[in-house]
């Protein structure tokens, strides 16, 4: 669905994103600690911006808040990215 009426997607006035890789994945728990914060950011450049090919990764732990969302034993992760455009 295109925003405001526009009649194409460059007529939009929200900007398009390059891709991002997202992974998910399922770990046992007693690789991450228990100190770990559910969700944290690494930034290797900022100077480069979020966008850019490998220089920021955000990982998120939900079964730290709900730990119905993994089986015992296990969290579930989510991590992405922005893809090599």
């Amino acid at each position: 669905k295109l925003f405001f009426g526009a009649a194409t997607p460059e007529e939009g006035s929200v900007p398009f994103c390059k891709s991002f890789m997202h992974v998910h994945l399922g770990v046992q728990s007693d690789l991450i600690p228990d100190d770990a914060p559910p969700q944290w950011t690494v930034v290797k450049d900022w100077s480069l911006g979020i966008d850019a090919p490998g220089n920021v990764v955000v990982v998120s732990v939900p079964s730290k808040l709900d730990p119905s969302l993994a089986p015992p034993g296990y969290h579930v992760v989510h991590s992405y990215t922005a893809g090599n455009e």
